[in-house]
Formats: C-alpha cells, sequence, structure tokens
C-alpha cells in the first residue's frame, strides 16, 4: 500500500513489477481498509517521517508481511527479524519479488510480528512505550 505526494514511486513499481500475484493496491480510504486486510499478503510502508505507523501494527495483528523503511521510530520498535526493511527502489522492488515467490520463507516474520502487535497494551503505548520494547533480543 503506497500513498506518496505524487505516487511516483507507486506508479514506477506498478510499471517495472506488476505481474500476475503482485497488485499494488495504492491508497485504500481507512473506512475500508480494516475490512480489506485479509485480502492482502505483504504491506509496503513507504514513509520517511512516521515513527510509528499504526498500519504496520494492523498489519502485524492480521499477520502479514511488511516491508518498510528504517527510520528511526520504527527501527527502535521492530527489529530485523519482524519487518523487512528496504534501503532504496531496487531493494524494495527485489524484497517484494523475493517475498512473492517464497512467501513461506518469511512466515517467522509475520508470526513474531503478530506476537510484538497482539503484544502492546494500553500502556506500553504510553508515555513510556518505547521502553517496553526495548527489551534484549533473545
Amino acid at each position: 500500500i503506497f500513498k506518496t505526494k505524487k505516487n511516483n514511486l507507486l506508479a514506477g513499481l506498478k510499471k517495472k513489477y506488476e505481474r500476475p500475484g503482485i497488485i499494488f493496491q495504492g491508497f485504500v480510504p481507512r473506512d475500508k481498509l480494516l475490512g480489506r486486510y485479509k485480502d492482502y499478503s505483504m504491506l509496503i510502508n513507504t514513509t520517511r517521517c512516521d515513527n510509528f505507523p499504526l498500519s504496520i501494527v494492523e498489519a502485524g495483528i492480521n499477520r502479514i508481511c511488511v516491508i518498510t523503511t528504517r527510520i528511526v521510530g520504527i527501527a527502535t520498535i521492530y527489529r530485523d527479524n519482524e519487518v523487512v526493511y528496504f534501503h532504496d527502489e531496487k531493494d524494495l522492488a527485489e524484497k517484494i519479488l523475493t517475498i512473492a515467490r517464497f512467501p513461506k520463507d518469511f512466515d517467522s516474520f509475520r508470526d513474531k510480528l503478530y506476537q510484538k502487535t497482539t503484544g502492546f497494551t494500553g500502556r506500553s503505548l504510553g508515555t513510556n512505550g518505547f521502553a517496553a520494547w526495548h527489551e534484549d533480543p533473545e
């Protein structure tokens, strides 16, 4: 799911990589999004400024693999084995194709993200929320 200022990234990725089984949905209005998560196999988050996108939480709760930018807030909350990070358009395209070709290889990402997001509470999302997610790696 993309929402960019002029949708240049979306248009470029669609042109180069859309094929049977890979559909770039584009923007979905909020009132329709929650009901449609069951139709998606991955969420692509292209933010460069949203430190805690709720779309990642929603995707996690729905066991959807997330590909996202590595900005400070997201990288502080989610580990490399919970979401898939990308660096540029080429890297993003490669990761989309890899996940589309080998979805079972990313089941552990879905499971770990699900465990994390279903463990969020009102307290952990409060002022000291980041401390709750900063436990030592297992």
